[in-house]
């Protein structure tokens, strides 16, 4: 088993479209040791109740603090040797954190590893928030 890594999903309002379900699937579909943490930054939405429906961590903001404190609040509470940051509105390929992991600890003189993103495309929504596709 790998060593344990925090995901931290800094959020406003990530239910629109399914963005923080898809997000959160896509961190358990990699078959690695992690945990989830979403920083909720005052969502109007039920982004909490998802993200505790699938047993995340959850912080919640009292007042709008943004992106960057949220990143810093799910810090605050990480228990990972390792720290990976992703929006809500990201996917993760299946084999992409471990394909991180293993370029992450193949050298111990490593302390940083990126990703890009790969496929992006403008969607519309129909009424219920579901991808329209044509």
């Amino acid at each position: 088993m790998n060593d344990l890594i925090s995901v931290i999903i800094p959020v406003k309002n990530g239910s629109k479209g399914k963005y923080i379900n898809q997000a959160i699937e896509g961190i358990f579909s990699q078959d690695m040791n992690v945990e989830i943490i979403v920083v909720d930054d005052c969502s109007e939405d039920n982004t909490v109740e998802i993200a505790e429906s699938y047993g995340c961590k959850v912080v919640k903001h009292s007042i709008s603090k943004g992106q960057v404190a949220g990143k810093n609040s799910g810090l605050k509470i990480a228990s990972g040797k390792y720290i990976i940051f992703l929006d809500h509105d990201d996917i993760m390929r299946k084999g992409s954190l471990n394909k991180l992991y293993q370029e992450l600890t193949s050298d111990e003189n490593i302390d940083l590893v990126v990703d890009k993103l790969s496929k992006y495309f403008m969607c519309s929504y129909d009424e219920t928030g579901n991808i329209i596709t044509s």
